[in-house]
Protein backbone atom coordinates (compact mmCIF):
# COMPACT_ATOMS: atom_id res chain seq x y z
CA UNK A 1 0.00 0.00 0.00
CA UNK A 2 1.26 3.42 -0.95
CA UNK A 3 0.84 6.35 1.47
CA UNK A 4 0.62 9.94 0.22
CA UNK A 5 -0.47 13.33 1.52
CA UNK A 6 -3.67 15.02 0.41
CA UNK A 7 -1.66 17.81 -1.21
CA UNK A 8 0.28 15.22 -3.24
CA UNK A 9 -3.04 13.73 -4.33
CA UNK A 10 -4.31 17.15 -5.37
CA UNK A 11 -1.21 17.85 -7.45
CA UNK A 12 -1.22 14.48 -9.22
CA UNK A 13 -4.82 13.30 -9.11
CA UNK A 14 -4.84 11.48 -12.47
CA UNK A 15 -1.65 9.63 -11.62
CA UNK A 16 -3.07 8.31 -8.35
CA UNK A 17 -6.47 7.46 -9.80
CA UNK A 18 -4.72 5.25 -12.35
CA UNK A 19 -2.42 3.78 -9.72
CA UNK A 20 -5.43 2.93 -7.52
CA UNK A 21 -6.44 0.38 -10.17
CA UNK A 22 -3.40 -1.71 -9.23
CA UNK A 23 -2.78 -0.96 -5.55
CA UNK A 24 -4.41 0.67 -2.54
CA UNK A 25 -3.41 4.25 -1.74
CA UNK A 26 -3.74 5.70 1.75
CA UNK A 27 -4.22 9.48 1.72
CA UNK A 28 -3.34 11.39 4.89
CA UNK A 29 -4.43 15.00 5.31
CA UNK A 30 -2.85 17.68 7.45
CA UNK A 31 -5.52 17.38 10.17
CA UNK A 32 -4.85 13.64 10.51
CA UNK A 33 -7.89 12.28 8.67
CA UNK A 34 -7.29 9.48 6.22
CA UNK A 35 -8.91 8.19 3.05
CA UNK A 36 -8.32 5.06 1.04
CA UNK A 37 -8.28 4.89 -2.74
CA UNK A 38 -8.86 1.34 -3.86
CA UNK A 39 -9.65 -0.55 -7.03
CA UNK A 40 -13.37 -0.89 -7.73
CA UNK A 41 -14.52 -4.47 -7.46
CA UNK A 42 -16.72 -5.72 -10.26
CA UNK A 43 -17.74 -9.29 -10.64
CA UNK A 44 -20.26 -11.13 -12.77
CA UNK A 45 -22.81 -11.19 -9.96
CA UNK A 46 -22.70 -7.38 -9.65
CA UNK A 47 -23.08 -7.04 -13.41
CA UNK A 48 -26.05 -9.41 -13.34
CA UNK A 49 -27.72 -7.38 -10.58
CA UNK A 50 -27.18 -4.19 -12.57
CA UNK A 51 -28.86 -5.74 -15.59
CA UNK A 52 -31.79 -6.87 -13.44
CA UNK A 53 -32.23 -3.32 -12.17
CA UNK A 54 -32.30 -2.01 -15.72
CA UNK A 55 -34.90 -4.56 -16.73
CA UNK A 56 -37.01 -3.90 -13.65
CA UNK A 57 -37.15 -0.19 -14.45
CA UNK A 58 -37.98 -0.76 -18.09
CA UNK A 59 -41.58 -0.15 -19.13
CA UNK A 60 -41.55 -3.04 -21.64
CA UNK A 61 -42.29 -6.60 -20.66
CA UNK A 62 -39.48 -9.14 -20.47
CA UNK A 63 -40.60 -11.23 -23.44
CA UNK A 64 -40.58 -8.17 -25.68
CA UNK A 65 -37.05 -7.28 -24.52
CA UNK A 66 -35.74 -10.76 -25.26
CA UNK A 67 -37.39 -10.75 -28.69
CA UNK A 68 -35.73 -7.42 -29.50
CA UNK A 69 -32.40 -8.73 -28.25
CA UNK A 70 -32.63 -11.81 -30.47
CA UNK A 71 -33.55 -9.70 -33.50
CA UNK A 72 -30.47 -7.51 -32.98
CA UNK A 73 -28.05 -10.44 -32.86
Amino acid sequence: MKTITSSELSKNLNKYLLLANTEDILVISRDGTTSLLTKPKFDKYDQFLSCCELLKDCDKNYEKLFEERDLNR
